[in-house]
């Protein structure tokens, strides 16, 4: 066959194509590996992708939880959960009626007795009013004959002004020589001071009319033009606070015979600061503190639980919990103020919780049951 045959030329065609067809075959073969390599790197990332979005589903089903759980903390008051009246803060809801609807209009009901003012017999003062002349004829009335009398009292508060009293004591001197001098009243014992009535009138706006010390200086000085400072009418609360301790101790020994007391405690602002009324109660006796602690010390410092032996109700089980099950034989009751669903108990079940399972009546007592 010569190479300038037809045949010779058909083979070189196809010698060349099939040259052509083998390097478009190897250059196919890259752009398939490269395909390859792409698609195992998109796979990876893929399945980063996947992995990391379950990450994030997992995270964002648990603080979607933790969110839920701090809304229902927030939401939380003293009268949908065991939280104590204290613990409301700012946020306190607002107090809402227990009365129900009686359909009586407003005003006196009929047949109640009224109450108005009525006219002394003994009046402090008369002033008399003549008429100046004659309605009918423009006469003068003086001598004519007294016919009739309206009466009419006004009832006011006299203007009050200070009395200073001044004590001078004279000294004299003996035909020996000597000289005496006059001993002071008791109670004058500076050169200028108040009478008691001043002090006192303070301290009863003060703690009595829940006036600030400032405030009920203001009001005294505004009514009666005495302006006392505050430490004056603070002196005189502690005075009176001193004869008052008979009447304490009465109501401690009469709380300490009692069967059965009932100890609450409540937030209470003293000076700007943070600090708890106590209270122990017996039927008609109650014993109020304040103390700048909440627990077992301030309770102790009342001198009323140290030496109780009978049933004490508390609406806290947190601050005796370590007292059940310490002490074979000891009982002590709750009284579930705050629960108003039944529960056991406040903090029941979280951690530094009361260890208290439940309540039961027991002999018309109530009493705690430790958990078991």
């Amino acid at each position: 066959m010569s190479d300038g045959s037809p045949e010779a030329g058909e083979l070189a065609a196809l010698r060349a194509a099939a040259d052509g067809l083998h390097a478009a075959n190897a250059q196919l073969r890259v752009l398939l590996a490269d395909r390859d390599t792409r698609i195992g790197v998109l796979e990876r990332q893929s399945q980063d992708k996947d992995t990391a979005i379950a990450a994030l589903a997992a995270q964002v089903e648990e603080l979607t939880g933790q969110v839920a759980d701090l809304a229902a903390r927030v939401a939380q008051n003293s009268k949908n959960s065991s939280r104590p009246p204290s613990g409301d803060g700012l946020g306190k809801p607002a107090p809402k009626s227990l009365r129900k609807k009686t359909g009586r209009r407003p005003g006196r009901p009929k047949g109640q007795p009224g109450a108005t003012m009525e006219l002394t017999d003994h009046p402090d003062h008369v002033v008399r009013h003549e008429p100046a002349c004659c309605a009918g004829c423009g006469k003068g009335l003086a001598g004519a004959a007294e016919t009739g009398m309206e009466r009419r009292q006004v009832t006011e508060i006299p203007e009050v002004k200070p009395k200073v009293t001044e004590h001078r004591m004279i000294e004299r001197e003996c035909a020996c020589g000597a000289r005496t001098k006059a001993d002071a009243p008791d109670g004058v014992n500076a050169p200028v001071q108040y009478g008691p009535r001043v002090p006192a009138l303070g301290a009863y706006l003060w703690h009595g009319q829940f006036l600030s010390k400032d405030r009920a200086c203001t009001a005294l000085a505004e009514m009666f033009g005495c302006a006392p400072s505050p430490a004056v009418i603070a002196t005189a609360a502690r005075k009176i606070a001193a004869f008052i301790v008979p009447a304490a101790d009465a109501i401690i020994k009469a709380l300490l015979a009692s069967g059965v007391v009932h100890f609450d405690e409540t937030g209470f602002r003293v000076a700007g600061k943070l600090a708890w009324v106590h209270s122990a109660s017996s039927g008609k006796f109650a014993l109020i503190t304040v103390h700048a602690r909440r627990g077992r010390q301030a309770m102790d410092a009342a001198g009323v639980l140290p030496f109780f032996g009978g049933i004490d109700l508390l609406t806290e089980l947190r601050m005796l919990s370590s007292q059940f099950g310490g002490q074979a034989g000891w009982e002590r009751g709750t009284f579930l103020a705050h629960d108003r669903e039944g529960r056991a108990g406040p903090g029941a079940g979280e951690p530094g919780g009361s260890p208290v399972r439940g309540a039961c009546v027991d002999g018309g007592s109530v009493r705690a049951v430790p958990a078991g």
